[in-house]
């Protein structure tokens, strides 16, 4: 996140110099930030489940965009978006059955990162209130909802273990369409809200489950199958924009 942000900056620090080279002519840029929400849909929020991959299910997000106007009707964008999907932890005490009890669970959300490039256009609707249709396509890079937990079972409750299971990071095409809704409160702000729809691919390979131990040297791993799913969601959130 900290690389995204310097990225953006720069990027945004560069282009207004190119602006201020222009004088007064017409903006001819546009920095967008927005904080907002997003939810998993079908079919990434209803795809089989077990004690691997759990259910995905909602968390915070954060935009950044910027646009080159082409003309007065639409105009060139890049974007970066990361959203979150949490999961709960009675979702892997449920994957593991009655025959095993699972305490100390830490999971760490599905983490997704956009980046992509696309075009924009411009739709006045009233006065100066205007609609940004949008789209993107690009790469979508998704972290796996590591697992972290101790287990025994019922039969041998006195026998306690740690376990890991983990995944490396999917890198696989997405696409991102959406549309904005801003209106301008000064000379080169605007102000808005906005929806969008992401759609991509994950293949978490080198999965394993670990078994802790002490010494490290102990600790026994299996290798499980590769999970591949649909990621598909809606995002919203508020927007603050920057003419330039």
């Amino acid at each position: 996140m900290k690389r995204v942000l310097l990225a953006v900056t720069l990027l945004a620090a560069t282009f207004t110099s190119f602006a201020q080279e222009g004088g007064n002519e017409d903006r001819l840029y546009y920095l967008d930030i927005s904080l907002g929400y997003n939810v998993a849909i079908p079919p990434f929020s209803n795809a089989k489940t077990d004690d691997v991959f759990l259910k995905p299910r909602s968390g915070g997000s954060m935009s950044f965009g910027f646009v080159r106007k082409v003309s007065d009707q639409w105009g060139l964008q890049v974007e970066v978006l990361t959203t979150s999907f949490k999961v709960k932890n009675s979702d892997l005490a449920n994957a593991h059955g009655s025959g095993e009890v699972i305490s100390q669970i830490e999971i760490d959300p599905y983490r997704s990162t956009f980046f992509g490039a696309g075009a924009v256009t411009y739709l006045p609707i009233y006065r100066r209130l205007t609609l940004d249709v949008k789209g993107s396509v690009g790469i979508n890079m998704v972290e796996f909802a590591k697992q972290n937990y101790s287990t025994n079972t019922t039969s041998n409750p006195n026998e306690t273990k740690s376990m890991t299971v983990s995944a490396k990071r999917s890198i696989a095409p997405g696409a991102l369409f959406g549309g904005r809704l801003r209106y301008p409160i000064g000379e080169m702000v605007d102000v808005g809200v906005k929806v969008e729809y992401g759609i991509s691919y994950a293949n978490f390979s080198n999965v394993e489950r670990i078994t802790n131990a002490i010494p490290p040297e102990n600790q026994s791993y299996e290798a499980l199958p590769d999970v591949k799913k649909t990621v598909s969601y809606l995002n919203a959130g508020f927007t603050l924009g920057l003419r330039f």
